[in-house]
């Protein structure tokens, strides 16, 4: 099986045939091209390849002599643009006939969620001459290889999709062709998923359609036959799906519960019951033989084929299943229950085995595009969230449970950093591209407001941190490898404190001050760690040589809160620990943690200085180890569960307890790791305490005491 690239793979494969070709490329446009890709490839990386092609091909018309530069990457608008120019540039090139078969094509391999959300659709070219039989096959073969050649379409033996869902927002005429009577394409995307699932189970008439929902199928159908230009084409199988579910009505009466199916009533009165939405399947096999409800907004499912199914009904008409289903039961499950405060389910399976589960306390945060970087404020009541749409939103987060979005979203471009000053009142917005930084004043969350005009500087503002004393407001570059320290002891007026420092050749991503403010430390594209003496800004210097790290390059670096230990998280999956307890020197702890083959992208120190947390590319992961004993850090049981795409940011409060991690799914989810919180919930939750008998079964070398005593 072929696994997505990582990181350090698609930069082998920016800079290897450039090198191959004797060309040379800027350090930044690596950057910026790895930026685009992992905003535009946060739920499939499947088509990565042929949007970096197209993205390097139009780069290389606008080199300057036998360099790759930014410049002509900007000029070409990015991985998005490089997409649009290609897709309009075969289209264009088609003759008429064809082109009105394109449009045929490319609306067949496309879904549409309910959401209105627009997915390819893989098909085999026999569903697609089946579908389009009126064609001939060579001229939709034609049509097929025209896209294929500019890596448009990916064609694999005898199936073909799409390369990637970007097309759908960066090629306005495909976009136009699926908007026209969306509607359609929701029902038809649904039918085709509804229809392959029927006969991916073997044709099981509990998966065909009856009532409303075939009704409305039936007329959407013979409408789409009406007008085929602009409809969808029903395939074979789709087809064969209606059709067998109009035969069941014939033949058949379903109960609630014996179809494998959950519905929702409204029963505010009583007397008179209204379903809510359209039923949804929560079983594999045939029936749902148990229910139940927790306090906290979820509904528990228990089916015949031994799963038991999380859904998310805080808005009824729309279930949402939450997680994957939880496994272990023998048999049909024929009881549910949870507990009280809804963090305990049972379930009882049809061999007389009872199974508990603990619901994970987190809180999970929409955002509106991948999560690039997270922040509290000093207080800890105020998250900052950076989305790849150009936006931060604050949150209050006073209570953990309940997360509310407060305030105007504020600007900072797609590769955002910011920072809290530690006087509660400011927040530091970057704007990569622009390479400015806007202080803004948040004394009144609700109602920011911009302190003067923007702090300059080249684009390619990498990160932004301010020293703890609040004086100086450091800003780093992923161009040049500059860092600026600037003056922000009157924010409304910042001055720089001396000329930029010079950070390497190479861009410099990430930076960290101790806790005294006179240390900084920085790690960037060359591998390298370098101590910055800044006891007096105006007078800031390098201490010492350059630690090597690694030769993939330093994605991520953090401070502990005594300012001793120095963790750097690399391109190639490792975390390196370093102890600066004399503050002139860097002196490596053990051995490199591994956390896994792909970058680490984030990294979070807790207050106490005994966690580390680390936000790992791919997987969706956070890592978290203990660092009680520095000579052999321990990893604390499983990562942190989060999306199955990368974690890109990481961040604890100020006091310890919330533990923050953003996603390229467009989620922050909030951790408590408020250990007082787990002690009494453990007890509180269990029969009884701990016996000395069971306690010697798992801690024979401990002796014993009564954890919830006392």
């Amino acid at each position: 099986m072929v696994t997505p690239m990582t990181e350090t793979e698609f930069r082998l494969a920016i800079t290897g045939p450039t090198e191959s070709a004797r060309l040379s490329i800027d350090p930044a446009l690596v950057t910026a091209i790895l930026g685009d890709l992992r905003a535009e490839l946060a739920e499939d990386a499947s088509g990565a390849l042929p949007l970096l092609s197209q993205a390097m091909a139009l780069t290389w018309e606008k080199r300057e002599g036998n360099r790759l530069t930014s410049r002509g990457y900007d000029q070409c608008g990015g991985v998005k643009n490089a997409v649009r120019v290609s897709a309009e540039g075969v289209y264009a090139a088609l003759p008429p006939v064809q082109q009105s078969l394109a449009r045929q094509l490319l609306r067949t391999m496309t879904v549409s969620t309910r959401e209105g959300q627009f997915s390819r659709r893989p098909v085999t070219r026999a569903v697609l001459y089946a579908a389009h039989s009126g064609a001939d096959p060579r001229q939709l073969d034609a049509v097929l290889e025209a896209f294929a050649a500019e890596r448009l379409i990916v064609l694999d033996g005898n199936s073909a999709q799409l390369s990637h869902d970007v097309l759908f927002t960066a090629w306005p005429r495909l976009r136009e062709w699926l908007e026209d009577d969306q509607v359609s394409w929701i029902l038809h995307g649904q039918l085709a998923d509804d229809a392959a699932a029927w006969r991916d189970h073997g044709d099981d008439a509990s998966f065909l359609y009856r009532g409303t929902q075939l009704a409305q199928l039936r007329q959407a159908s013979q409408r789409w036959a009406a007008d085929p230009e602009r409809s969808p084409t029903l395939a074979e199988s789709e087809r064969h799906f209606l059709l067998a579910s109009e035969r069941a009505v014939t033949r058949s009466i379903r109960c609630g519960g014996s179809d494998a199916e959950v519905r929702l009533w409204d029963a505010a009165d009583p007397t008179e019951l209204h379903e809510i939405g359209d039923p949804f399947r929560a079983s594999n096999g045939a029936e749902v033989p148990a229910l139940a409800f927790s306090s906290n907004g979820l509904l528990a499912t228990g089916g015949d084929d031994g799963t038991v199914r999380l859904w998310n009904v805080s808005d009824p008409t729309r279930p949402e299943q939450v997680g994957q289903p939880l496994m272990g039961a023998l048999g049909n499950v024929w009881s549910l229950a949870f507990s009280p405060t809804g963090n305990t389910l049972a379930a009882g399976d049809g061999v007389g085995h009872i199974w508990l589960w603990h619901i994970p306390r987190t809180t999970l945060i929409g955002a509106r595009g991948s999560v690039r970087a997270l922040a509290f404020a000093p207080s800890g009541h105020l998250l900052a969230v950076g989305s790849n749409d150009g936006s931060v939103r604050l949150w209050d987060v006073s209570d953990p449970a309940r997360p509310e979005e407060i305030g105007p979203m504020l600007p900072g471009g797609s590769a955002a950093s910011f920072a809290f000053a530690p006087d509660h009142q400011t927040l530091a917005i970057s704007d990569y591209a622009k390479g400015t930084v806007q202080l803004w004043n948040i004394a009144d969350p609700v109602h920011p407001q911009p302190m003067g005009p923007p702090i300059p500087g080249p684009p390619g503002v990498a990160a932004i941190s301010y020293s703890p004393d609040g004086r100086t407001l450091a800003i780093v570059n992923a161009n040049n490898g500059e860092i600026a320290l600037w003056n922000v002891t009157d924010p409304t007026q910042p001055r720089q404190w001396l000329r930029p420092l010079q950070g390497g050749a190479s861009g410099i991503f990430s930076l960290s001050f101790s806790r005294n403010s006179q240390i900084m430390v920085t790690g960037g594209s060359d591998g390298n760690i370098r101590l910055w003496d800044v006891a007096d800004p105006s007078k800031s210097h390098l201490v010492g040589a350059p630690t090597p790290v690694s030769a993939a390059g330093i994605l991520s670096i953090a401070v502990s809160g005594d300012g001793k230990v120095v963790a750097s998280g690399q391109g190639d999956g490792t975390v390196q620990l370093y102890s600066i307890s004399d503050g002139l020197s860097l002196r490596k702890i053990g051995k490199p943690l591994t956390e896994s083959n792909t970058a680490i992208t984030s990294l979070a120190f807790n207050s106490n200085g005994k966690e580390l947390v680390t936000g790992i590319e791919g997987n969706g992961q956070a890592g978290v180890w203990d660092l009680s004993n520095l000579a052999h850090p321990l990893p604390v049981d499983q990562p942190l569960p989060g999306s199955p795409s990368s974690v890109l940011a990481v961040a604890f409060s100020p006091d310890g307890r919330i533990l923050a991690t953003g996603n390229v799914d467009h989620t922050v989810r909030l951790w408590n790791f408020n250990t007082a919180y787990a002690i009494k919930y453990i007890c509180t939750n269990t029969a009884g305490d701990l016996g000395s008998r069971q306690w010697n079964n798992y801690f024979p070398d401990v002796p014993f005491k009564a954890p919830c005593r006392g």
